[in-house]
């Protein structure tokens, strides 16, 4: 499982700092941090946040595209956002 990989303990650090630093608002960092990694995957890939980590980005693999999903309390909210899709040629 990701989640017991040194891998997955440095971005749960990293996005944690991020996320406590950032946010005004009382979120629970570390649960958040967890979420979103837990949602990383052959589907859907992290690619980061926007400033201020009021979202986040993510390359959604089945549309081919890059999707920005709000950041709602404590919680990525289920509405995301298209905001690019990815062309397959080079």
């Amino acid at each position: 499982m990701f989640r017991e990989t040194v891998l997955f303990d440095t971005l749960h650090s990293e996005l944690a700092i991020v996320l406590k630093e950032t946010r005004d608002d009382e979120i629970d960092a570390d649960r958040l941090a967890t979420r979103m990694l837990d949602n990383d995957g052959d589907k859907r890939l992290l690619i980061g946040l926007t400033k201020g980590a009021t979202a986040v980005l993510t390359d959604n693999r089945l549309t081919n595209s890059i999707t920005r999903t709000p950041i709602d309390g404590d919680y990525a909210s289920r509405i995301a956002r298209v905001i690019d899709n990815c062309s397959a040629e080079i």
